[in-house]
């Protein structure tokens, strides 16, 4: 769960009359995850569960309602918290509350996911996202858990892989005890990976956005 800086393609400038119909264009060109805290859409629902969001709000800038440049690929949590804020323009620095523009600059310079799994941030900007929009609510420190194991398997099994060729070719069956160990490894991390894929494609967690008020009251959490 890595952010990306958002690249804006000019021929979707002036592709469709209402924003919603940009959804598809803005999933494919954030590899369907949500802008702030990138989360993939498939561990919501999908597509159809996320919002297109108005980096300036379309209550605020009326005639930013339908221009592409300030619409956004968002989970629907990250949605019902940043709401219509719009705190201050942006500035190179960082150093104000504000909403730097995902096509801009790459949240990754500025947000920062600690040995907790905790966002973090060095600039004002950073921290005022990280509580404005809650980027460290207990779902999202899930699943960055849930992603950070699931890459440790992918480069052991990798590293298995190679051993158990290493293995193969070089004891040619004269040692066959070190070999049955390492197959054994390699069986059980390919179960845990097995079991991870079924966890993730059978118990998607599908959160609806009027269950953000409950959340505000079993985390003490109230929006800016």
């Amino acid at each position: 769960m890595r952010w990306k800086k958002i690249n804006k393609v000019k021929e979707n400038e002036k592709k469709f009359d209402h924003y919603t119909s940009y959804k598809p264009i803005l999933a494919e060109e954030q590899d369907n995850q949500c802008v702030y805290c990138a989360i993939p859409d498939s561990r919501l629902g999908g597509i159809a569960v996320f919002h297109v969001e108005h980096l300036r709000p379309k209550s605020v800038f009326i005639g930013l309602e339908n221009d592409y440049y300030n619409l956004f690929y968002v989970c629907p949590i990250c949605n019902r918290f940043k709401g219509s804020d719009w705190p201050n323009e942006p500035t190179e620095e960082l150093d104000i509350p504000c909403y730097p523009c995902p096509a801009s600059i790459d949240y990754n310079r500025f947000l920062f996911v600690n040995e907790s799994f905790e966002v973090e941030s060095p600039t004002i900007a950073g921290d005022y996202i990280i509580t404005r929009i809650y980027l460290n609510r207990p779902h999202l420190l899930r699943e960055r858990k849930f992603f950070d194991l699931q890459k440790t398997v992918k480069v052991m099994r990798t590293r298995l892989r190679h051993l158990k060729e290493k293995a193969t070719s070089h004891d040619n069956g004269e040692n066959p005890q070190t070999l049955h160990h390492l197959l054994d490894a390699f069986d059980v991390l390919e179960r845990i990976s097995e079991h991870m894929n079924r966890r993730s494609t059978s118990k998607k967690e599908v959160v609806r956005t009027s269950a953000t008020s409950d959340m505000y009251k079993r985390h003490d959490y109230k929006p800016i």
